[in-house]
């Protein structure tokens, strides 16, 4: 700092132009000293270093040493270090995130899934449409040594609408959805406690204290081909081919949004994709095509420029799975397929040049996201870094968007995971989990059962 070499004024009245005059630099100095100062260590907590990793920054990987004190990270060192952690020169990247399944609301489903989603580092999840009934299973979830769940409880749908059919069947202790999809029960067993059948404003207004009884995160709705939606809802002998009526969406989306809560909308058309933007909702569920029936139509499927520029302007996130599930949905049929996949990542190239959000979801019983995210990345759309961020990043963010996760930075939740190789240079090292931590706690689980 240059010294000054005049004799300064003496007068009480020239000393705040002086002092004025050098703010800048006394800034400058107690902001050095208050980096160079040691980070504070909460009381009954223990503070440790991370050493020798190569640490995401959100564009590439840099060596760096970082500090962990009252679950937070620091990139200070704190004023006590209990110890040192060496990561062995591993690539530390944050958790993942599973923006959309539909299992973690019963305790024996929760304890089978639960140890796979840490070991493949997914330590978020979201349920998109639950029983309301969870209260069992939340002491499970209400750990830091499990994941952490955000709640959709009970979807909003129309007569004979989706997922009706599911629940129901479930309800019966059945599985077999589509040997069932001809037969409508005439005693909803589901219904109130999985789903919603709502009909008109009115009935909206008055189930809504129902519908947010159980306090969900996200308010989960069901469009279905809604530019066929009058024709549908007249077939009454198939469940599930239907939705919500679409000229509700923007009365549950006013309500909900009322309330503080977000609104995820099922889509399986461009055309419930164009009302569900309209209407408000701040997440889809799918990537419109991410299901293409044999002999199905992609053109109303196949989302134009004009549709992914409006929802960049909404700023709204699409959780694009289950594409990987695309064979099992149709059948071995090759030429269908191809087509299917030509549909996915024309959709999400569409979405991609926009700039719309793009989240990784499983959408599959007993599975988790790791499947899809590779899926995903092996479609070529994405580049290893940008498909890193989303399911490090916005993934989790899209899951609990008030808490500080996904990014490796002071005062953000210290949760990480030590991959054993580059994912940038393969994406199977997302698989090579050798370290996991959450919140400041190491993670063990247990290796997958013998022939899983």
């Amino acid at each position: 700092m240059h010294r000054r070499t005049h004799t300064p004024p003496s007068t009480p009245r020239h000393r705040p132009a002086r002092i004025l005059r050098h703010l800048p630099a006394l800034l400058l100095l107690a902001g050095c000293a208050a980096q160079s100062a040691p980070a504070p260590v909460p009381d009954g907590t223990t503070a440790y270093a991370l050493e020798n990793g190569v640490w995401w920054t959100g564009e590439r990987f840099e060596p760096r040493t970082m500090y962990v004190a009252g679950g937070t990270f620091s990139a200070r060192r704190p004023a006590r270090v209990d110890s040192v952690v060496d990561l062995a020169g591993g690539f530390v990247v944050p958790p993942f995130g599973d923006a959309h399944a539909h299992h973690f609301e019963s305790l024996p489903m929760a304890q089978r899934v639960g140890p796979m989603y840490l070991r493949d580092g997914i330590f978020y999840g979201m349920s998109l449409t639950n029983w309301m009934d969870r209260a069992a299973v939340m002491p499970y979830w209400a750990r830091t040594e499990t994941m952490d769940v955000a709640w959709a409880d009970a979807g909003i749908t129309g007569p004979h609408g989706h997922p009706i059919l599911i629940y129901e069947s479930l309800a019966r202790g059945r599985y077999d959805f589509n040997a069932d999809s001809l037969r409508p029960w005439t005693d909803r067993r589901a219904e109130g406690k999985a789903y919603f059948i709502i009909r008109s404003e009115a009935e909206l207004d008055e189930a809504w204290p129902r519908i947010v009884s159980g306090r969900p995160d996200v308010i989960k709705t069901y469009l279905v081909n809604s530019e066929r939606h009058a024709e549908n809802a007249r077939d009454t002998s198939r469940l599930g081919h239907v939705g919500l009526d679409p000229a509700l969406l923007p009365f549950v989306v006013r309500r909900a949004h009322a309330d503080g809560l977000r609104v995820a909308a099922h889509v399986e058309s461009a055309a419930d994709f164009r009302t569900a933007v309209d209407a408000g909702v701040d997440m889809l569920a799918h990537l419109p095509g991410y299901h293409l029936p044999v002999n199905g139509d992609p053109a109303i499927r196949r989302l134009t420029d004009a549709d992914a520029r409006q929802a960049a302007r909404a700023g709204l996130v699409v959780i694009a799975g289950p594409l990987r599930g695309i064979v099992g949905y149709t059948s071995t049929d090759t030429a269908n397929v191809r087509a299917a996949r030509a549909l996915q990542i024309h959709n999400l190239a569409t979405l991609h040049r926009a700039g719309v959000r793009v989240a990784i979801g499983s959408d599959t019983y007993g599975q988790d996201a790791a499947p899809e995210a590779a899926y995903t990345a092996g479609l070529g759309v994405f580049t290893p870094a940008e498909m890193l961020r989303m399911w490090s990043e916005t993934t989790p963010r899209l899951i609990f968007p008030t808490r500080r996760i996904g990014r490796l930075e002071a005062g953000y939740e210290a949760s990480l995971l030590v991959l054993g190789c580059d994912p940038l240079a393969r994406w199977a090292c997302t698989a090579d989990v050798r370290l996991r931590i959450k919140q400041g706690q190491r993670i063990d689980v247990p290796p997958p059962p013998a022939g899983s």
